[in-house]
């Protein structure tokens, strides 16, 4: 085969993998659409964030989060950001959690329980290949911050854990 065959090859192969990308973000799209969903009120990039008397109390965990995560028997770091809505202990609405390498990972966080110092939610609705389902422990920080943990389902030991600051 010959260079040119290669370059052209491979221009197939990204444009390709261009097309699979879109295909499964407008998928996404489609999927949260027909939940009655909107997947612009889950979006880390500008959400708004407000009490409402409807839904109780504000909790100290509500908002936009961001940090790393280490992965203790891998030894591999990589970002975690996340959105919890003021609401979420009603049950009413869901946060998102997204980590792993370029954020490919993503969840809807449930609210299972807690207090304004620690609290627990599930991981359900995972997306991203080698992404699980588990659970998420938050603890705050004196200074402000979150100490977190994210148990795989199944498993009783941290997969990963780390530190996050409100954004």
């Amino acid at each position: 085969m010959s260079a040119r065959d290669t370059n052209i090859k491979a221009a197939w192969v990204g444009a390709a993998a261009t097309v699979l990308a879109a295909v499964i973000s407008l998928v996404g799209v489609l999927i949260f659409n027909s939940r009655g969903e909107n997947p612009m009120r889950v979006s880390l990039a500008s959400p708004t964030f407000k009490s409402s008397p409807d839904h109780g109390p504000s909790i100290f965990f509500s908002g936009t989060w961001t940090g790393t995560a280490t992965h203790p028997t891998a030894a591999l770091e990589f970002p975690v950001n996340f959105w919890i809505p003021d609401s979420i202990q009603s049950g009413t609405e869901s946060g998102v959690l997204r980590w792993a390498e370029e954020l490919h990972c993503f969840a809807r966080l449930r609210w299972v329980g807690g207090t304004n110092e620690k609290a627990t939610l599930d991981l359900k609705e995972v997306t991203g290949k080698g992404c699980y389902a588990g659970r998420l422990t938050l603890v705050r920080q004196a200074d402000g911050e979150l100490y977190f943990e994210v148990t795989r389902q199944g498993e009783s030991a941290p997969r990963y854990l780390g530190r996050l600051r409100r954004k």
